[in-house]
């Protein structure tokens, strides 16, 4: 069945009020959305910049040290280590190591130095080399306090290595055969590093018990002479505490290296693993790939990748790469929860608009139908007059018909211009009978199925001043306006000028008939507000006054001076900003602030 008009009004209302508030709901769900993902973003920035800080703190470290000796070959060859007289050999070992330490040395984080020949037969180079490691070591230890992370600092040269903090012997002891090989050293010779540039090892199991770190050691040159590698270790756990403290728990964040080993990931990976595990275990391919083909692109928002949503940086001072992932209905279902009191809300709106749609259709629906009722009782109590309206036209037909009959049965002959008046008046009286029922008809039949802005804070004050400019002219008023701050604010332009000016207006009033005749505005900038502060040199306004000032109709202008609404209404049209505006009652002046929000 055709809806009626009204009906159809009723569900166009309703459609456009229900399709608000879905549409409501979706913008929300997308902010919800962009924030969370802002959320994830601004953690992964601090992650990153605490794994920077770290990072940069054992490789400042690791090149000072890397440049004291290389400064002591070409400066103090000749300087000799205190503690070169406590390397003694060993026979038992096979080695020379610091013996014989004076008292308090392990507490300084000094180191030992290990040896697999004998100090007699050490040649000058060798021994200007090992006494640079002595000194080196005696000059770094106070740094090891503070680098808490790092579990070792050493120097590695092709027949000796000094270790920091101090480990006996039998604990550890230098070899050609095992360490000369490892990455820390091998790396570091011009064969591999022509370039002589630091560099990061891969993940290795620490011989000493620690398990898994990595190591940033630097090349050690006498000139154009390579003699070893300075470095310094750090263990997996180390990044692993970086990145556990998080506020944001969903997703995962992991670090990995140029080699595809995991550096850090603490829910899967620890230092005392002994396996080192491989990227492609914990991140999904296509986020290694697309992290790997595009090192240098930076982006301002999460990547969806598949089934997830990742974000990804490059860390250079690592040479590793830190990557972000979370399924992508982890972060919807999330932001869902967030917002189910406004879901919730919104399906009792729904509600509720059904209902008041049901309810205006009955009501509309009762209304015809009394109309129709009363229609039918009034067409009741007009049947008589209608039948007498009916009846005699009727009669007139029946009459003239009758006796046309008769002319016709009786074979007279009719007379064509008396036929022809009989037949007008009948078809008269027809026509007649036709409006009445057409009237009646009209009468009857049930007629229900007939077809907020962001402006500128500097142009909205530049338009607003020059309203009152010329009226403060006139009146010798000076207007200082402070330096108008290069933000935006949100409002309807039109209300905030009449705020505006109905404070202007005032200080006008107030200071028109003073002998000096100022008006100030200045500006303040809070964490979401903007604060305008109106002041004059008019007199002070009474404390009994102060706590009236935003009352409706209250004023102390003279009769038909003023209505006492201007305040009031600034004060509602401010609070349906979001803003307020205040008296301020111990400035030195007369003085009022807007407090106006600012642009999200």
């Amino acid at each position: 069945m055709k809806l009626d008009s009204f009906e159809k009004k009723v569900n166009l209302i309703t459609f456009v009020i229900c399709l608000t508030i879905v549409f409501s709901v979706y913008r929300e769900y997308n902010t919800g959305m962009i924030q969370q993902s802002h959320s994830v973003l601004n953690q992964f920035n601090d992650i990153h910049a605490s794994l920077r800080t770290e990072t940069q703190l054992i490789t400042k470290f690791v090149a000072a040290s890397r440049r004291y000796a290389e400064n002591y070959f070409h400066l103090s060859p000749n300087k000799v280590s205190p503690l070169f007289k406590n390397l003694k050999y060993d026979s038992k070992i096979k080695g020379a190591y610091l013996n014989d330490l004076p008292k308090g040395y392990h507490d300084q984080k000094l180191g030992n130095l290990t040896t697999t020949d004998a100090i007699s037969s050490l040649s000058n180079d060798k021994k200007i080399e090992i006494n640079m490691a002595l000194e080196m070591g005696s000059y770094f230890a106070p740094s090891l306090f503070e680098i808490k992370s790092s579990p070792w600092f050493y120097y590695t040269s092709d027949n000796f290595m000094y270790l920091a903090p101090y480990l006996e012997p039998k604990d550890f002891f230098f070899s050609k055969e095992v360490i000369l090989e490892k990455e820390f050293y091998k790396n570091a010779t011009p064969q591999m590093n022509p370039t002589r540039e630091g560099f990061w090892t891969s993940v290795y199991v620490d011989e000493a018990g620690l398990g898994l770190m990595v190591t940033y050691s630097e090349p050690v040159y006498a000139g154009d002479v390579f003699k070893g590698a300075v470095s310094m270790d750090i263990t997996i756990d180390q990044f692993n505490s970086l990145l556990k403290h998080r506020d944001f728990n969903i997703g995962r964040l992991v670090l990995y290296n140029h080699a595809e080993q995991i550096l850090a990931d603490p829910s899967s990976v620890e230092s005392a693993d002994k396996k080192i595990s491989k990227a492609g275990d914990l991140v999904p391919l296509n986020l290694i790939n697309l992290a790997k083909y595009s090192k240098n692109k930076r982006h301002q928002h999460l990547i969806e990748l598949d089934a997830n949503l990742v974000y990804y940086e490059a860390f250079p001072e690592l040479s590793s790469t830190l990557v972000y992932f979370v399924p992508a209905n982890q972060l919807k279902w999330l932001t869902l929860r967030k917002m189910s009191p406004l879901i919730v809300f919104s399906l009792l709106c729904l509600l509720l608009i059904f209902w008041l749609r049901r309810a205006f259709l009955n009501d509309y629906v009762m209304q015809q139908n009394l109309i129709q009722n009363a229609k039918m009782s009034a067409l009741g109590r007009m049947a008589a007059g209608m039948a007498h309206e009916i009846n005699n036209p009727l009669a007139i037909i029946v009459g003239k018909a009758s006796s046309l009959k008769r002319s016709v049965d009786s074979s007279n002959t009719i007379d064509t211009e008396t036929l022809s008046q009989d037949l007008g008046k009948i078809l008269n009286t027809a026509n007649r009978i036709a409006k009445i029922i057409n009237s009646l008809r009209s009468f009857s039949r049930n007629g229900a199925q007939d077809p907020f802005f962001d402006v500128s804070l500097k142009s909205w004050l530049a338009e607003t001043l020059e309203l009152c400019r010329q009226s403060m002219l006139s009146k010798a008023i000076t207007l200082n306006v402070a330096e108008v701050p290069d933000i935006k604010i949100r409002c309807r332009e039109s209300q905030l000028s009449q705020v505006l000016v109905n404070l202007l207006n005032n200080s006008v009033d107030a200071v028109k008939n003073q002998t000096k005749k100022e008006i100030s505005l200045t500006f303040e900038i809070t964490k979401k507000m903007l604060h305008i502060y109106v002041r004059d040199t008019g007199p002070q306004i009474p404390d009994d006054v102060q706590s009236r000032l935003m009352e409706p109709f209250f004023t102390t202008k003279a009769p038909g001076a003023g209505t006492g609404l201007g305040l009031s209404i600034s004060l509602g049209i401010m609070r349906e900003h979001g803003g307020n505006i205040r008296f301020i009652p111990h400035d030195g002046h007369t003085c009022f602030v807007m407090e106006v929000p600012l642009s999200l």
